[in-house]
């Protein structure tokens, strides 16, 4: 897989005619803004190909900056795919090493550094995606036996498992079932889940004394990463058409 097109969370065409878009867009603001444009201004950058990137303002060391607002997903999954693109050749690597103590040290770390890092951003993109699709103003009802509880957005995102959000809140406010329409796909998107949850929340065996992260490696050793990043960019762009797009500029990993 190549590398992903770079895109922005506010990013805007401006076409030939770009002094007037540039008004036209100069005076639109995105949804949810208050009237108060001191603190609902947007500062943008155009590019040499007439696209209009919005910016947000930091202070840093006495000074403010604009800095080009980054896309998370599309960020998160090229981060992930960029450190798992030459995972089965680190995996190689620290097999055919495992007669050469000093070099299996070397290669057990490039191989589980990359491994676990790329998973963690991997689901970091899949649950930041997740998320986005949620409306502010969605309301999740969890009937019980003696009652129903109601949900709001924020509630959702704190509170709702990963998996009832994918498999029953995504498909109501889409209508679109992805677990059914492609359920092997969806198994490895679980097994990342699992991963990422062993990483996140690492546990030492209680009856080891020397060797007590061995469950946790033999998983990452097992992942299939390909798989997993192609399966999470399938999902994003059967939700959203085309937003993990690979890159047309020609320049190599």
């Amino acid at each position: 897989m190549k590398h992903s097109k770079k895109k922005f969370t506010y990013e805007k065409s401006l076409g030939s005619n770009v002094g007037e878009t540039i008004l036209n867009a100069a005076t639109t603001l995105p949804p949810n803004t208050s009237q108060n444009l001191e603190e609902d201004y947007i500062a943008t950058v155009i590019t040499d190909d007439h696209r209009m990137i919005g910016c947000f303002k930091v202070a840093h060391e006495g000074r403010n900056y604009f800095i080009p607002e980054p896309d998370p997903i599309v960020l998160y999954f090229e981060t992930a795919r960029g450190l798992s693109k030459d995972i089965t050749q680190y995996k190689q690597n620290l097999i055919s090493s495992l007669g050469l103590v000093e070099v299996s040290l070397e290669k057990s770390y490039d191989y589980f550094s990359r491994a676990m890092a790329s998973t963690l951003f991997m689901f970091n993109c899949l649950e930041a995606f997740v998320n986005s699709l949620i409306p502010l103003d969605y309301k999740y009802s969890k009937k019980m036996p003696q009652k129903t509880e109601v949900y709001t957005r924020d509630q959702i995102l704190r509170e709702i498992s990963f998996e009832v959000k994918m498999k029953t809140i995504i498909p109501i406010v889409t209508n679109k079932n992805f677990h059914v329409d492609f359920g092997h796909k969806f198994e490895t998107i679980k097994n990342l889940k699992q991963l990422r949850d062993n990483i996140v929340h690492t546990k030492s065996h209680p009856k080891g004394k020397h060797i007590q992260y061995n469950h946790l490696y033999a998983l990452a050793l097992d992942f299939k990463y390909s798989a997993a990043i192609e399966h999470i960019k399938d999902y994003i762009n059967y939700h959203d058409p085309n937003r993990i797009e690979e890159c047309l500029c020609g320049k190599e990993d």
